[in-house]
């Protein structure tokens, strides 16, 4: 039909910003008078659910009333997908095809949960990105590394509204793996995801007061440290500080020397940085007094293995 024709020509114009308003007005009108898009090709169905995300974006009460319809669109592309109907795309495309389905039903679904305050709809929002980030992760390590961090945004809100260890522990695993993804090459985003870990981890030990979370703490607050010395970022050289505060407080509760050693290696650490940038102040005195006080104790002795 010329209408359907019309639809994918604006679809098409529209794909990578919304530029149209008649294009606007049309997939609204679709969205409306289609329950389903069981008939339409993947292609066509990647295309409208895009255009929808920019119309959500820039107006989310123009798709409020439509989130589980939109929802059910991205359900039915991933259902044509591993039907095998992608029609000549190739099974590369077609991954990454299913991976934005996915992360459009995840989008909706946490926006589903914003409106109806169902947890249930988070979950899926967790879910849907999980699966995207295992499926993109050896052809599309980047996007892999993004769904992963959104699984862990998913996770973070499931553990504060159920306080349920299992969503705590899964808010740190999935920010560290998408810190971890991310590395030196994204560093803002690395040290946001490491940043978020550490502070699943700090409160996760302050419920459990299990030792192995303050140590996860101060494994990502030292990897922000060393993504400063990496990219050479002055401002988060500070946090060999706060990782050496963190290796002393493990080596009070602990009794292990193994992390008085890890102190005096933040310490320096973060004092060779600012003498090889010429950035020495008063301040860098007191920190070197804590090294020599720390290293004329006792030497330490060789870390030992947890055994549960």
């Amino acid at each position: 039909m010329n209408t359907a024709k019309s639809l994918e020509d604006l679809l098409q114009e529209n794909y990578h910003e919304l530029k149209d308003k008649d294009c606007q007005n049309k997939v609204l009108e679709f969205i409306a008078s289609h329950e389903s898009v069981e008939d339409e090709d993947v292609l066509f169905i990647k295309q409208l659910t895009k255009v929808a995300s920019h119309i959500s974006k820039s107006n989310p009460k123009l798709v409020e009333s439509s989130l589980a319809r939109l929802y059910r669109y991205n359900q039915e592309g991933v259902r044509k997908i591993h039907k095998g109907n992608y029609e000549n795309i190739g099974p590369y495309k077609a991954i990454k095809l299913e991976a934005h389905f996915l992360c459009y039903m995840a989008d909706m679904a946490r926006e589903l949960h914003k409106k109806t305050k169902n947890l249930n709809w988070m979950k899926k929002s967790y879910s849907c990105n999980k699966v995207a980030s295992e499926i993109t992760l050896l052809n599309d390590p980047e996007y892999a590394m993004y769904s992963l961090g959104f699984a862990g945004d998913a996770a973070r809100v499931l553990y504060l509204e159920t306080l349920a260890p299992s969503w705590g522990e899964k808010w740190y695993d999935y920010d560290r793996f998408s810190a971890q993804g991310a590395g030196s090459v994204i560093p803002k985003h690395a040290i946001h995801k490491y940043r978020t870990a550490a502070h699943a981890a700090e409160i996760m030990y302050g419920k459990t007061k299990d030792i192995s979370w303050k140590e996860k703490e101060y494994e990502c607050v030292r990897a922000i440290a060393q993504i400063g010395i990496n990219c050479d970022l002055p401002t988060k050289i500070r946090h060999f500080i706060s990782a050496a505060h963190l290796a002393m407080e493990i080596h009070k509760q602990s009794g292990e020397a193994y992390w008085r050693t890890e102190a005096v290696d933040c310490y320096q650490s973060y004092l060779q940085y600012r003498q090889d940038h010429n950035l020495n102040d008063n301040s860098d005195r007191s920190v070197q007094e804590t090294v020599e006080n720390l290293l004329a104790m006792e030497p330490a002795a060789p870390r030992v293995a947890r055994t549960s």
